[in-house]
């Protein structure tokens, strides 16, 4: 997308784009075996602008993720990262290592919250077609997503 969100982020940016089909239409293909494993690891700090641009760009604006003053009421006492902002983070890492490829199925848990102002971990364990991907603050090493993708 050509235009920009506020806060200088373009939608293609925050949103991942995925070329898979769904299960119901996937043709099977011959299976890809690789026997090497790898692991790319990156930090991140998203910040309370990353939160309002995904809202707006996804439509979650749900104030646990975008209203500080209404956050600190709740038991996490400020606001927390979207899910899916983590995963489009992590999503960008497995495309960038595995260019035209496309994602078939996925499986996520959000085991802790993940908080504006704190650096992530992000990972992606794999080389083959399922790879690990995960997310955990850097401070504390508390899981804030772990899942897995299968490329095509």
């Amino acid at each position: 997308m050509a235009a920009r969100e506020a806060g200088g982020l373009q939608a293609a940016e925050v949103l991942p784009r995925g070329r898979g089909f769904p299960p119901h239409r996937r043709r099977e293909g011959p299976q890809t075996r690789v026997e090497e494993t790898s692991v790319t690891e990156t930090l991140w700090t998203p910040t309370q602008a990353d939160f309002d641009a995904f809202a707006r760009v996804s439509g979650d604006d749900n104030p646990i993720h975008v209203d500080p003053a209404f956050s600190a009421r709740t038991r996490f006492g400020r606001t927390v990262s979207h899910g899916m902002l983590i995963y489009s983070r992590l999503w960008a890492m497995v495309r960038a290592a595995h260019p035209g490829r496309g994602q078939v199925f996925q499986d996520m848990m959000f085991p802790n919250p993940a908080y504006a102002g704190e650096t992530l971990v992000l990972s992606v364990e794999g080389a083959g077609p399922e790879l690990a991907v995960s997310a955990r603050r850097q401070a504390d090493g508390a899981v804030c997503f772990q899942g897995k993708a299968v490329l095509a």
